[in-house]
């Protein structure tokens, strides 16, 4: 029911997603050049639009890119079972346990950024947090994610403290 080239606001994107009981939506733009298709795109939870993956390809027409597009999505929601375990045993206090879940989604897809993201959190309220671990994960992150808040907030947290010899 929506028009083809309408660009939706946040809001009218998360009241679509709640009147669709939606847990994640898709949000991306195309771009064309050199007889290219490019097609910039992101997998976002929406309980908290942070968590998100970005999912990038091309192709030589809309279709083609579009199609690589739809494999790299279905391949990304392999780590969201292991994400709601994470978040649901970071609830429970279990963060090494939390950690180990994400672990296992990060296992399913290499290029896992909201799993990681609970990985981080996780590793972050252990009794005494694995700073050059939180570092390595972080980092990891922003290879995929490069501009991830998160990420670099926990990173540069963690760089201090490791540059002087803690932790």
């Amino acid at each position: 029911g929506f028009e083809e080239n309408v660009v939706l606001s946040e809001g009218e994107l998360k009241e679509a997603a709640r009147k669709f009981r939606a847990d994640e939506r898709v949000t991306g733009t195309v771009a064309t050049g050199g007889g290219r298709v490019r097609l910039d795109a992101e997998l976002a939870m929406i309980r908290d639009l942070r968590l998100s993956q970005p999912v990038v390809s091309e192709g030589t027409t809309v279709s083609e890119a579009a199609e690589a597009a739809a494999r790299d999505i279905i391949a990304a929601r392999k780590q969201i079972a292991g994400l709601r375990q994470c978040e649901n045993l970071s609830r429970e206090g279990k963060y090494a346990e939390a950690i180990a879940s994400a672990a296992l989604a990060v296992s399913a897809y290499g290029k896992a950024v909201p799993a990681r993201l609970c990985m981080l959190e996780a590793m972050l309220q252990l009794e005494q947090p694995p700073l050059d671990s939180v570092a390595s994960v972080a980092r990891a992150v922003l290879s995929v994610a490069p501009t991830n808040a998160i990420a670099l907030g926990h990173l540069a947290a963690v760089v201090e403290p490791l540059v002087h010899g803690v932790g």
